[in-house]
């Protein structure tokens, strides 16, 4: 994996047990830039709000401009987006096993979709 996708910006950690847990992590809080939300949908800033934020995965790579309402959002009392980042902390992406490598489950899953659908009763 290029050093531009590692997640090296501290989203997660392990903690008793081998549980991960979610990390602080780094957020730059913002206004939307002119372009930012001239590129919104009609409706979505009455939304989502002008605030934003970009999210780092690295000293060099960030996800840009995610509002910071999604960015706040829970879920069972999880922030979703952290959480996600604190699974994929540096680690996990290079570990060797197939169950962690990126696309594997998706394959899995679409595998699974094709044999279930393929069955008749």
């Amino acid at each position: 994996m290029p050093a531009t996708w590692e997640l090296t910006a501290g989203w997660g950690h392990a903690g008793k047990g081998g549980v991960t847990m979610p990390a602080k992590g780094k957020i730059t809080v913002r206004e939307m830039t002119l372009g930012e939300r001239g590129a919104m949908p009609e409706g979505a800033i009455a939304i989502l709000g002008e605030q934003t934020c970009d999210v780092w995965l690295n000293e060099r790579a960030y996800w840009r401009n995610v509002p910071l309402r999604v960015w706040e959002y829970t879920l069972g009392g999880y922030q979703v987006i952290k959480k996600w980042l604190s699974y994929r902390r540096r680690n996990s992406w290079t570990d060797p096993s197939p169950s962690k490598k990126p696309g594997t489950s998706l394959r899995w899953r679409g595998a699974l979709r094709q044999s279930s659908y393929s069955r008749q009763p």
